[in-house]
């Protein structure tokens, strides 16, 4: 690869990195109310699902969903899914809390989200992780990326480079984002205007989710 090869590749990946989209949500909306944190576990979250889209990118699994669609079918009606049921999830929780001053419960997403709560590791990881795994449109993206970019007989120790690269500059982006959205203006502006954030983000993922089976 030279240099024009990388400088495209980084600059393509960094570009649709900073780009809005259902990972920069939960990280930001995660920061808001659970702290710093919380939202780098969901960033380290996020960046496990595009590794495991790399990975399976360089293994050849973009190529088989295009002789299988049926697979990638199924695959876009559960990331969809689970997009759909997390927008609901936020809707409702704001929703519940409107009409109640007690300390928050325990959901399916773990505590109702009112800033200052707190919840497991795990449960703020496996957010991340599911929230990037729910677009399987990312293979399909890595995939048309590594093709255009990469020379006819690249070999596979380059290939794996590049993605160790991609993979750092992805966990650089998405902590800084957690380690912004859980500062105490971004904590103070979630608390004075949650309802119409929750309200504005809860329809995000739910449209996101629909626009994952439609287009």
């Amino acid at each position: 690869m030279d240099l024009t090869a990388w400088t495209g590749l980084l600059v393509t990946w960094t570009l649709s990195m900073i780009s809005p989209g259902p990972d920069f949500l939960a990280v930001l909306r995660s920061g808001a109310i659970f702290g710093r944190r919380d939202a780098r576990w969901v960033a380290l979250g996020v960046s496990s699902g595009v590794t495991c889209w790399l990975v399976l990118t360089l293994a050849g699994l973009d190529a088989v969903l295009r002789v299988h669609p049926g697979i990638y079918a199924v695959m876009r009606y559960l990331g969809a899914g689970f997009l759909v049921v997390y927008g609901v999830s936020v809707l409702w929780s704001m929703h519940r809390d409107q009409g109640e001053s007690a300390t928050p419960g325990t959901g399916a997403w773990g505590p109702a989200p009112r800033a200052g709560a707190s919840r497991s590791v795990w449960s703020a990881y496996r957010l991340g992780l599911l929230t990037n795994l729910s677009n399987p449109k990312a293979l399909v993206f890595f995939g048309a990326l590594f093709v255009t970019v990469f020379p006819a007989g690249a070999s596979a120790w380059t290939k794996l480079l590049a993605a160790g690269v991609l993979v750092a500059i992805t966990v650089c982006w998405f902590t800084l984002c957690a380690t912004a959205a859980g500062s105490s203006s971004v904590v103070t502006g979630y608390r004075r205007a949650r309802r119409w954030i929750d309200t504005v983000l809860g329809v995000v993922f739910v449209l996101l989710g629909l626009a994952l089976v439609w287009l």
